[in-house]
C-alpha cells in the first residue's frame, strides 16, 4: 500500500484524482493539502509515511516555479509528481529538469496514466537514490584511499601509451612533494624530480614497460625541492582497455626509503642482536603495509588497482613468513625435515604464482627423502632456495612447470642436493655462477637484459657455502643444481642430559595455505623437537598415514564437503591416532560434537603456542 500525499487548492481537481484511485482499485491511503505549508507539516509527521507527493504548483500560499524549489529545498527524500493545468508542457519538462519524477497534465490523464506515473516515480527515485548512495560511498572511499595512501607512502598513476598523457593519485602528487594545481601530470613532470644520476634508468623502465606483458619494476631516488632525497619503488604492467581500446601502462610508487635506513648498532649490542631488532623493524614495517593493504582491498574504483593490491597482499604475506622463518635466536645450526623446508617455499609460492601459468611441482621419487631431518642453518638454506625459484619465475616460459626435487647425499661431507628443472632462459645463472665462482663483487653485478638483481641470490650462496652447477640440455630445457653442506642430525638418544626427551611427530591437515604456514610456523617456534607435516585434504592424509605413523593429528574441523567428519572416522577406526580438532570460531555445541565423534580435544586455532602444545602433550600422554 502507498501513502499519497496530494498538495492541491481545487477540491475539483482533488476529487477527481481519489476517484481515479479509486476507481483503478489501487492500494492506497490518501492524504490531501491545499497549502503547501500543511502539506510539508504531514510530510513531518511521523506517522504519515508518505511515499510520493502530486503537487499541484498554483497554491494559495505558492504559485508557479517556485512551489517546486520551496517543496525541493525542504523534502529530499520523498519523490514529486507536478500537476500543472497549463497544457503547454514546457512547464512540466522545466519540472523534471529541477528534479521532478514527472509531470501530469491536468484534464489530459486518467486512472491508469496517473497509477503509472505513481508506480513508475516511486521506482525511478528508488533507483536514483541507490545511485546517489553509491556515488558518495565512492567519494568516501576515494578520501579514505586517498588519506590510507599518504600514510602508506604509496600512489598510483596511468599513462596512455599512445598519446603519453598521464593521471597521477592525489598520494603520488604528496610523495613529490608537488601541489597537484601547479602542473599537469606527465613522464617529463616525472623526470623532472627523479635523481639525475636515475634518470636513464627511469627512462629505460619506462620504455621496457610499455613493451612487456610483465610487471616491470625498479627502484631509484628523487631530490625533492627542500633537497630531501627519497627511494621509490616504480612498478608498472601494460593493459588494454577493451571499452576506450586505450592501451594504457599501470603504475604504483611506493616510498620505500625508509628500508634504506640503518639501524645504528648500540654501544654493547653484539651483531647478533643487531641483526634480531633489524628484523623486527621490517616485521613490523611489512605487517603496517599490510593493515593498509588489506583496507584497500575491495575499495578500489578500477579492477586494474584490485590487481595491484592483490599483488601487494601476496609479495607482503610472503616477505612476512621468511622473516619469520628466521628463529630469533639465530642459530646456527638447527635439526628439520626437507619436507618442512620445501613445503614452507612452496606455499608461498602458491601465493605468487595463483594469477600465473606457471606452477611448482615436485617429483614422486623424492618424497621419501622429505621424511629425513638433516641438521644446518634452516634461515640460510631457505633463502638460497627462494631467491633461487625467484630467478626461476624470470626465465620460464609461459605455461611451463618449475620441477624440483631435493636428495640428501651421504658420504665424506655430507650434502643436500636440489635440483631445479624448468623450460625457458638460463642466462641469469649462468650469470650467477660465473660471478660466484670467480668471486667477483656482487655489489658490482652486471645488469642483465632481464634488469634481475643478482646480488640476493649471490649473497644466499655465500651464506649457505652452497656449489652451483647448470647443465642445458638444449636451448631451453635447463637443469640448476644445488649442493648444499649439512650435518647429520646428532644421536643424543643415550645422552644423559637428554634422558627421556622425545621427538613429537604431528600431522596437520589444513586446506587454507596461509593458516598451514602460520599454523605450523607456531608449533615449531616451540620446540626443535617438534617435527610437524601438513596436508592440505583428509585423502592426502589418509595417503600420509598409510605409511607414516605421527604421534598426533590436529585437523581443521571446517574442511569442505564433510570431510573432517569422514576423515576422523577414518583416522579413529584404522589408525588409532589421537585427533586434535581446531576452529577459527569455537563454540561449545561444536566442541560436544566433535568429542563425541571421536577426537581428543577441540581448540581455537588462533590460542597461543605454548597452551596448543601443552594440549598436545596432555593427548599424547
Amino acid at each position: 500500500m502507498y501513502n499519497i500525499l496530494v498538495i492541491e487548492d481545487n477540491d475539483a481537481d482533488a476529487n477527481l484524482i481519489k476517484a481515479y484511485l479509486k476507481e483503478s482499485n489501487f492500494k492506497h491511503r490518501l492524504f490531501y493539502s491545499s497549502s503547501l505549508t500543511k502539506g510539508i507539516e504531514i510530510i513531518e509527521d511521523d506517522d504519515s509515511g508518505i511515499d510520493i507527493v502530486l503537487l499541484d504548483l498554483s497554491l494559495d500560499d505558492s504559485s508557479g516555479y517556485a512551489t517546486l524549489t520551496s517543496y525541493l529545498a525542504k523534502v529530499d527524500h520523498i519523490p514529486v509528481v507536478v500537476l500543472t493545468g497549463n497544457k503547454n508542457q514546457i512547464v512540466g519538462v522545466q519540472s523534471v529538469s529541477a528534479g521532478a519524477q514527472d509531470f501530469l497534465v491536468k484534464g489530459e490523464f486518467n486512472s491508469q496514466r496517473l497509477v503509472n506515473c505513481i508506480k513508475y516515480a516511486i521506482q525511478r527515485f528508488k533507483k536514483q537514490k541507490k545511485l546517489k548512495d553509491l556515488f558518495d560511498n565512492l567519494q568516501k572511499d576515494n578520501i579514505r584511499e586517498a588519506e590510507t595512501s599518504a600514510i602508506g607512502r604509496h600512489g598510483t598513476w596511468q599513462m596512455d601509451i599512445v598519446n603519453k598523457t598521464m593521471w597521477w593519485s592525489k598520494s603520488l602528487f604528496h610523495i613529490l612533494d608537488i601541489p597537484s594545481y601547479t602542473m599537469t601530470p606527465s613522464k617529463a613532470e616525472y623526470l623532472n624530480v627523479v635523481h639525475v644520476e636515475d634518470r636513464m634508468k627511469v627512462e629505460d623502465f619506462f620504455e621496457r614497460a610499455s613493451q612487456s606483458q610483465d610487471v616491470i619494476r625498479i627502484e631509484h631516488r628523487i631530490l625533492l625541492k627542500n633537497k630531501q632525497v627519497k627511494t621509490l619503488e616504480l612498478s608498472a604492467r601494460v593493459k588494454f582497455e577493451k571499452p576506450s581500446k586505450k592501451l594504457m601502462l599501470l603504475g604504483y610508487v611506493a616510498d620505500i626509503s625508509f628500508k634504506k635506513d640503518s639501524i645504528s648498532l648500540g654501544v654493547g649490542d653484539t651483531p647478533n642482536d643487531y641483526i634480531i631488532e633489524k628484523q623486527k623493524v621490517i616485521l613490523n614495517k611489512t605487517n603496517e603495509l599490510l593493515n593498509i593493504v588489506k583496507k584497500l582491498e575491495g575499495k578500489t574504483i578500477h579492477s586494474d588497482q584490485n590487481e595491484f593490491v592483490s599483488d601487494m597482499h601476496n609479495t607482503l604475506v610472503g616477505i612476512k613468513d621468511l622473516i619469520g622463518s628466521i628463529s630469533e635466536e639465530q642459530r646456527s645450526s638447527e635439526v628439520f625435515s626437507i619436507g618442512r623446508l620445501i613445503n614452507e617455499i612452496r606455499d608461498i609460492f602458491t601465493l605468487q604464482l595463483k594469477n600465473s601459468s606457471n606452477q611448482l611441482t615436485f617429483t614422486k621419487k623424492t618424497e621419501e627423502q622429505f621424511q629425513k631431518n638433516i641438521q644446518g642453518n634452516y634461515s640460510n638454506i631457505a633463502n638460497l632456495i627462494y631467491a633461487t625459484i625467484q630467478i626461476c619465475i624470470a626465465g620460464v616460459n609461459p605455461d611451463s612447470d618449475i620441477q624440483i626435487s631435493a636428495k640428501v647425499q651421504s658420504n665424506e661431507l655430507n650434502r643436500l642436493n636440489i635440483v631445479f628443472n624448468w623450460e625457458g632462459n638460463a642466462e641469469l645463472f649462468r650469470l650467477a655462477q660465473d660471478i660466484y665462482t670467480q668471486k667477483h663483487d656482487s655489489k658490482n653485478t652486471p645488469v642483465t637484459s632481464h634488469r634481475i638483481d643478482l646480488s640476493n641470490m649471490l649473497n644466499c650462496l655465500d651464506k649457505a657455502k652452497a656449489l652451483i652447477q647448470i647443465d642445458s640440455k638444449s636451448a631451453v630445457q635447463n637443469s640448476l643444481s644445488l649442493s648444499i653442506p649439512i650435518e647429520a642430525p646428532q644421536d643424543n638418544t643415550h645422552s644423559a642430559s637428554d634422558a627421556g626427551k622425545r621427538i613429537i611427530n604431528l600431522l596437520l591437515i589444513e586446506d587454507h595455505v596461509m593458516r598451514r604456514i602460520s599454523l605450523k610456523k607456531k608449533l615449531q617456534s616451540i620446540s626443535n623437537d617438534i617435527v610437524v607435516d601438513v596436508v592440505e585434504s583428509g585423502s592426502k592424509a589418509l595417503e600420509y598415514l598409510e605409511g607414516n605413523q605421527p604421534d598426533i593429528v590436529l585437523m581443521d574441523t571446517n574442511l569442505p564437503d564433510n570431510e573432517s567428519l569422514l576423515t576422523t572416522e577414518r583416522i579413529i577406526q584404522d589408525f588409532h591416532i589421537p585427533i586434535i580438532g581446531l576452529t577459527s570460531h569455537f563454540s561449545s555445541e561444536e566442541e560436544k560434537k566433535w568429542l563425541s565423534a571421536g577426537m581428543s580435544a577441540y581448540l581455537e586455532n588462533k590460542q597461543p603456542a605454548k597452551s596448543m602444545f601443552e594440549e598436545v602433550e596432555r593427548v599424547i600422554g
